[in-house]
C-alpha cells in the first residue's frame, strides 16, 4: 500500500509541473493521467500510477532535464518497511523509467545516500539488461584547490554582506566547496555562533554521517566489515572483494585509492573517520557517541589513528633492535614535546629502557630517536578511548600536530603523506606491528 500511495503522490506532483510551467503533453495522455487521479478510492495496487506516470512522461513533447534528489528515499522508506512496495518500486517502476523511459529525458540523480542508490541499482533483476553496466557517472572531485575555495568564500562573504563571516569558517572547513557553502549558510541561518570551531566539527560530523548511515544500516555485516577495512591503513581491501556489494564498489571506486599490491583504501581522511565513528571493530552500526569524540575535527581524529600505526610500525621495523643500524650526526637537544610525552603514566616502561647509560648511548642518529619519539606518540593515543565514556583521559590534540609543526608542515600534508608511505609497505606489516604493540600493551597491564 506504501508503494501505491507515494505513486498516487508522484503523479498529482506531476499533473501539478505540467499545469503550472505550460509543459506541452499530448492531451490523451494528460486526461488518462487526471482520470487515474480523482477516482475517490483509489487503487492499492501501485501499478495503476505507475503505468499513468510511465504514459504521461513518454507524452512529454519538449527536452527536460529531470534532476532527482534524494533518489535513496525511494529505494530506502524512512518509514515502516513495505517489502513488495519496496521491490516494486526498485524493480518495476525505477528500471523501467532509467532503461525505458522517455528519451527526451536526462535523468540526473543525487541524494544524501548515495552509496545506497549504488547496491538498489545493482539489486534490480537483469530481465535481459543489467542496468549497473551502462550507468555514467560524473566523478565530482571530493577537494578543492585554496584558490577555489578562497573565491567561493569570497563570493559568500558578497552574498552576507551585512554579516561579516568568521575566517575560521574557511579555515575549520574540509577543501569542498559544497561543505563550506552548506557551512556558511547553516552559521549564519543560526544567528552566527561565536563557538566556530564547536558549530563546524559538529555540522561537520551531522551532515557527513547523513551520507553514510542509511546505507551502512541496510547492509550485511561482512559488508560493513569491509568498507572498515577500507579505513584502515593496516587492512585495506581487494576492490574485488566479494563482501562488497557489486552497487557498492560502484559508488566507492572514485573515491578510492589502489595500491601496487591490488589493495585499495578510502583516499578521504574524512570518510575515513566517519567510518570508524559509524562502524564498531565487530561491524555493528554504532547508535551512541560521547562528547569527547566531537572535541575534535575529523582531520584530527583521523591524524591521530594514522599516528599510532606510523609509531608502532615505525618501532616494528626500525625500533629499539635496529637502532643500531643507522648511525648519525650528533642529536640536538630534547624538544619539550619529547620531554613531556616521555613523562607520560603510559610511556613509564619506555623511560625505564630509555634511560639505561648504554641505550641512550645506542641512540644516535636522528632516525633512531624519531622512531622511539613516533613509539612514545602511538603509546599515548593507543590509551585515549574517546568512544568510553568511562574514560578519564582525554584526546590531547598536542601530541597530533607536534610533528607536523616541528617540521613546518601542515598537518593534513604531513599525515597524508604518512598514510601513503603506511599504504606502501609489504601488505600485513602494519597489521603485524599493530598485533605486536597490544601484545606489548596487555604485558604491561
Amino acid at each position: 500500500m506504501g508503494a501505491s500511495v507515494m505513486l498516487y503522490h508522484l503523479l498529482r506532483n506531476l499533473l501539478e509541473w505540467v499545469q503550472e510551467e505550460g509543459v506541452p503533453v499530448r492531451a490523451s495522455a494528460l486526461q488518462a493521467a487526471k482520470e487515474v487521479t480523482a477516482q475517490p478510492f483509489p487503487s492499492y495496487d501501485p501499478s495503476v500510477p505507475s503505468l499513468a506516470i510511465r504514459s504521461l512522461l513518454h507524452a512529454v513533447e519538449v527536452p527536460v532535464l529531470v534532476l532527482w534528489d534524494e533518489v535513496q528515499s525511494l529505494f530506502l522508506p524512512t518509514c515502516e518497511l513495505d517489502k513488495p512496495g519496496l521491490e516494486y518500486i526498485r524493480d518495476c517502476f525505477m528500471k523501467y523509467l532509467l532503461v525505458h523511459g522517455p528519451r527526451t529525458m536526462l535523468w540526473c540523480i543525487t541524494g544524501s545516500s548515495m552509496s545506497q542508490t549504488w547496491v538498489s541499482i545493482a539489486k534490480m533483476p537483469p530481465n535481459g539488461f543489467a542496468l549497473i553496466t551502462s550507468v555514467y557517472t560524473i566523478a565530482l572531485p571530493t577537494t578543492h584547490s585554496p584558490d577555489h575555495l578562497s573565491l567561493v568564500a569570497e563570493r559568500l562573504r558578497q552574498k552576507y554582506k551585512r554579516r561579516e563571516l568568521d575566517p575560521l569558517l574557511l579555515e575549520l572547513c574540509p577543501p569542498s566547496v559544497a561543505l563550506l557553502t552548506f557551512l556558511v549558510n547553516e552559521w549564519v541561518r543560526v544567528g552566527a555562533p561565536e563557538d566556530v570551531k564547536g558549530f563546524v566539527t559538529t555540522k561537520l560530523i551531522e551532515e557527513s554521517m547523513k551520507e553514510w548511515s542509511l546505507g551502512l544500516a541496510s547492509m550485511p555485516l561482512a559488508q560493513r566489515l569491509a568498507v572498515l577495512d577500507l579505513a584502515s591503513v593496516e587492512v585495506g581491501s581487494r576492490i574485488d572483494n566479494v563482501a562488497l556489494h557489486a552497487g557498492l564498489r560502484c559508488f566507492l571506486m572514485p573515491h578510492m585509492d589502489k595500491t601496487a599490491n591490488g589493495q585499495s583504501y578510502l583516499r578521504d581522511p574524512y570518510q575515513r573517520q566517519l567510518v570508524r565513528l559509524l562502524i564498531d571493530e565487530d561491524g555493528t552500526l554504532r547508535d551512541s557517541w560521547s562528547e569527547e569524540e566531537f572535541s575534535m575535527s575529523l582531520m584530527q581524529q583521523d591524524s591521530g589513528w594514522t599516528l599510532q600505526r606510523l609509531g608502532e610500525t615505525a618501532d616494528y621495523l626500525l625500533g629499539r633492535k635496529a637502532g643500531d643500524r643507522w648511525k648519525g650526526k650528533e642529536l640536538p637537544d630534547g624538544a619539550s614535546e619529547f620531554r613531556e610525552e616521555l613523562q607520560s603514566k603510559w610511556n613509564s616502561c619506555d623511560l625505564t629502557w630509555y634511560s639505561t647509560e648504554s641505550i641512550r648511548q645506542k641512540m644516535d642518529s636522528h632516525l633512531a630517536m624519531l622512531v622511539f619519539y613516533l613509539r612514545l606518540c602511538r603509546n599515548m593515543l593507543a590509551h585515549m578511548k574517546p568512544w568510553d565514556a568511562k574514560s578519564n583521559t582525554g584526546l590531547d590534540v598536542s601530541v597530533i600536530e607536534a610533528l607536523p609543526s616541528v617540521l613546518d608542515k601542515p598537518m593534513v600534508s604531513f599525515y597524508g603523506d604518512a598514510y601513503r608511505a603506511l599504504r606502501m609497505l609489504v601488505s600485513g606489516t602494519a597489521s603485524d606491528a599493530k598485533a605486536v604493540a597490544v601484545a606489548e600493551d596487555k604485558a604491561k597491564d
